[in-house]
């Protein structure tokens, strides 16, 4: 196999069987990098309680080489995939990907290059919403709406803006 160093897999055979199910698991979703490395560092352990973490870091650091892994990468999918079916305000996606393992750089070098609207993401979400508190007063209407997009990681000034467009008084 290509993937495997020379010095690795003479030295351990462990290397190949990381490798084998990390290739495994990207190939059914994607990975951030710590979150691989959190799967094969149990993996490793199931397969040899004594057996060091320097393999995992071998394998984590050949899959990025090959492009295989990419923090990067992942953010954007993620987030485009999270807009698409169960949008969120900008705070609430960045704690996911905190939770995911992305490093902080590169959650910041993301929505630098990748401005979110979240007025329009907020306004998909408030229109089912809306016609469930259709019956309630204008002032319950608002303060619903409101609870509901902070809850959803919505900043104030989106909360309010989206709020005054869609609900009067």
């Amino acid at each position: 196999m290509d993937h495997l160093p020379k010095s690795s897999a003479k030295i351990n055979p462990f290397y190949q069987k990381l490798m084998t199910c990390a290739l495994s698991l990207l190939s059914q979703r994607s990975y951030s990098v710590q979150r691989l490395k959190e799967k094969l560092t149990q993996r490793l352990l199931k397969l040899n309680p004594r057996q060091s973490d320097e393999i995992t870091i071998q394998v984590i650091n050949k899959l990025v080489e090959l492009k295989y892994l990419d923090d990067f990468d992942f953010t954007k999918r993620f987030i485009e995939e999270r807009c698409r079916l169960k949008p969120r305000g900008k705070y609430f996606l960045t704690q996911e990907l905190k939770n995911r393992g992305i490093p902080n750089p590169i959650i910041e070098k993301f929505w630098i290059e990748n401005p979110l609207d979240e007025n329009i993401l907020a306004e998909k979400v408030i229109l089912k919403k809306l016609l469930r508190l259709h019956t309630l007063p204008p002032f319950v209407q608002r303060q619903k709406i409101f609870n509901f997009l902070k809850s959803r990681g919505f900043n104030l000034e989106t909360c309010r803006d989206v709020i005054d467009k869609y609900l009067l008084s």
